[in-house]
């Protein structure tokens, strides 16, 4: 997908994330008792559908695993949800830090600009963080196989390095850089 500014073209990744089997196979395993159990009670077959879906998305992200979170020479690559951002190039990230509830945020020079260049359907699924206040570039890796010191140890390592790079090239980057 050349062009796309939030697909990554090249492969040159150096940290790799992938779904939690423990995670999502106890998930699956709940989500099926739950479905049996609710199938069992007259008046709740549209519980047990609901929660009979939940469980087979676990055991799909269970059977196709793919790296969900990556770190790459061009920034952090964040496809654990179908509305996660995409690539976040590190030109556009100012910082990175563990949040509450086990949470990441990486902090973007211009959220605004970021979101628009989102799909119309992500830029839905990302309102309701807009109208709470929660800013765009929050990772949750709970459920991804790896610590989240680790991951966000990995994240500062990728974003200095690349403030380094740019440095070397006599380019303005980090938060001092201007925003367009």
């Amino acid at each position: 997908m050349a062009g796309n500014p939030l697909v990554a073209d090249r492969v040159d990744d150096d940290h790799l994330w992938y779904d939690s089997v423990v995670v999502f196979g106890g998930y699956a395993a709940g989500t099926a008792l739950l479905t049996v159990g609710f199938m069992a009670v007259p008046g709740l077959a549209l519980v047990a559908v609901v929660t009979g879906m939940k469980m087979v998305w676990a055991t799909l992200r269970l059977l196709w695993r793919r790296p969900r979170l990556r770190v790459t020479s061009e920034g952090v690559v964040d496809e654990n949800f179908w509305y996660s951002s995409g690539l976040l190039p590190w030109s556009i990230i100012r910082d990175i830090r563990p949040t509450k509830w086990g949470l990441i945020q990486i902090e973007l020079l211009d959220e605004d600009a970021h979101y628009e260049l989102l799909h119309p359907l992500k830029r839905l699924a990302l309102l309701k963080m807009r109208i709470l206040g929660l800013p765009l570039g929050l990772l949750m890796p709970w459920g991804l196989r790896g610590s989240r010191g680790e991951i966000v140890s990995r994240l500062k390592d990728g974003l200095n390095r690349w403030v380094v790079e740019e440095a070397a090239r006599g380019e303005p980057a980090g938060p001092t850089r201007e925003v367009d």
